[in-house]
């Protein structure tokens, strides 16, 4: 594996449908962190220019970064296949990728964002719940972050006809939802857009990402911007949750957040 500073460069594994997934690896003896991005970006983006992987490792320099390029995003492959995009094949993804990079299991702690902060939850209430492809090595989740996420469903009322044919012809979709995501699968030079659309097709349908998440019973940090329209709700989710607090990241919106220096800073304190 060659290295770029600490940063070990992507490795990659296959899933059990032979989907090969990617991720980045730093090294080190203490407590993981597993970083998971969103819908239309990728752990490159996301995590590591961004500076994410280098204000965690300035903070905790022993703790290992797993960051995860998704399913149909980065490095990982783009099926077109809409079947292919269920929450429990990518969460049984992130449970392959840990069992790669952390070989002896144990505690870890999460980083999600957006649609990687409803992947965490999912991923939380599936390890509480015992459940282990092929019953590899043990994990449990100690504190999670979760930007960008009121707990709320995700991907409802997408028109997914419009948005086929807004990749035929390039043209907007009306419905201002619809629009959006369709801008989001556009918006990185190297992202497939056929296959991120795919990827709502197939989690739109999915009944999982229609109920609100589970609860983490975890120590919890939401972060949001001030600017998302999420914080009013993931403000009222933190309340009912057992142990979550919440961290206004200023002036930033649901897609300028993550590069946020008052993010990686208090996601970094929370974590140690």
């Amino acid at each position: 594996m060659a290295h770029h500073g600490r940063v070990i460069l992507p490795n990659s594994i296959q899933a059990s449908d032979g989907t090969s997934l990617a991720y980045h690896l730093t090294a080190g003896p203490g407590r993981p962190i597993l970083l998971v991005h969103g819908f239309g970006s990728d752990a490159f983006t996301n995590w590591m220019i961004s500076g994410w992987v280098r204000s965690l490792q300035s903070v905790a320099p022993d703790r290992p970064v797993v960051a995860v390029d998704l399913r149909g995003h980065g490095r990982s492959s783009r099926p077109l296949d809409p079947a292919k995009y269920r929450v429990r094949t990518m969460v049984a993804d992130l449970q392959a990728v840990l069992a790669a990079a952390i070989p002896e299991g144990g505690s870890f702690d999460a980083v999600g964002y957006s649609l990687g902060a409803r992947l965490v939850t999912e991923l939380a209430a599936t390890l509480a719940a015992n459940v282990y492809p092929n019953r590899g090595p043990e994990f449990s989740i100690r504190r999670m972050v979760l930007g960008g996420s009121d707990g709320g469903p995700l991907l409802q009322g997408i028109d997914t006809a419009a948005l086929k044919l807004s990749l035929a012809s390039g043209a907007l979709p009306e419905d201002p939802e619809t629009a959006r995501v369709f801008g989001i699968a556009n918006a990185l030079p190297t992202n497939d857009p056929a296959a991120l659309i795919a990827l709502v097709q197939g989690l739109s349908a999915d009944p999982t990402l229609a109920r609100r998440a589970p609860d983490p019973q975890r120590r919890v940090l939401l972060a949001v911007g001030t600017e998302d329209l999420y914080l009013p709700t993931a403000r009222l989710w933190a309340a009912q949750l057992n142990a979550a607090s919440v961290a206004t990241i200023p002036g930033r919106d649901h897609l300028t957040a993550v590069p946020a220096g008052v993010f990686r800073r208090v996601a970094a304190e929370f974590l140690n």
